[in-house]
């Protein structure tokens, strides 16, 4: 019998990890399809029905199925606050409140309001700024040869204050050396830029022009800087 080698070991030893072990992050948009699937098995089972007299339960119920598919559209074309509202508005008609009337009851609602709470939570927290552009000189050489340039990390945060990663940040250096740039942050919410190498003193200014992120909102009102200025 052949022994298995250490790459073939290792090999089927990661894919057990990915598996069984690493977690799976759903996106916006998989877990509209979780609650819609979840809203479809449910009426199916009985455990979800419409809450109204008459022909309204019906209407009622496939009106909210609607709200929550309107809001994966929404999410679809990166309008987040807007399906944040029509989230909120699903959510007020089936979270047991007598105001405003829910749409649906049943075994399953509690458990239906909770996914759909859960999705708009996770989305408002889907607002990027920035929280620091920190600059700092380096030199090279000396004497005749010696060469300065600036530095600078921008860090990314969402509205929770948490580092927020694969954000492609726009600037600009101006004054000194002048340049269009941009890059995408870290783990850590942060990028670090570089200035072109000068010989001659002046002032290196860096601004941040935009910060991109799919389904996510630049809110610049949150920023707590947005440009940053060091001489040289």
């Amino acid at each position: 019998m052949k022994k298995m080698s250490l790459i073939g070991f290792c090999s089927i030893f990661l894919i057990f990890v990915s598996i069984l072990i690493l977690p799976v992050l759903a996106t916006s948009e998989e877990q509209i399809a979780e609650i819609l699937e979840f809203f479809d098995a449910s009426i199916a089972d009985g455990t979800l029905i419409g809450n109204g007299p008459g022909k309204s339960a019906h209407n009622r119920r496939n009106a909210l199925r609607n709200m929550i598919k309107s809001a994966g559209n929404l999410i679809e074309n990166g309008n987040t606050e807007e399906a944040c509202q029509q989230l909120l508005d699903a959510y007020q008609h089936i979270d047991g409140l007598p105001r405003p009337p829910d749409f649906a009851t049943g075994e399953a609602s509690i458990e239906l309001a909770d996914m759909i709470q859960a999705l708009r939570t996770s989305l408002l927290l889907s607002h990027a700024h920035v929280a620091g552009v920190d600059m700092f000189l380096e030199t090279s050489g000396w004497w005749f040869w010696r060469r300065t340039r600036a530095v600078v990390v921008v860090t990314i945060f969402d509205s929770g204050d948490n580092p927020v990663e694969s954000v492609t940040v726009y600037g600009r250096w101006s004054g000194v050396t002048s340049s269009n740039v941009f890059g995408v942050t870290a783990v850590n919410g942060q990028f670090t830029f570089k200035s072109d190498w000068v010989r001659d003193s002046g002032t290196f200014t860096f601004t941040v022009d935009n910060v991109i992120r799919s389904g996510w909102i630049y809110d610049q009102s949150a920023n707590e800087e947005t440009s940053d200025s060091i001489i040289g």
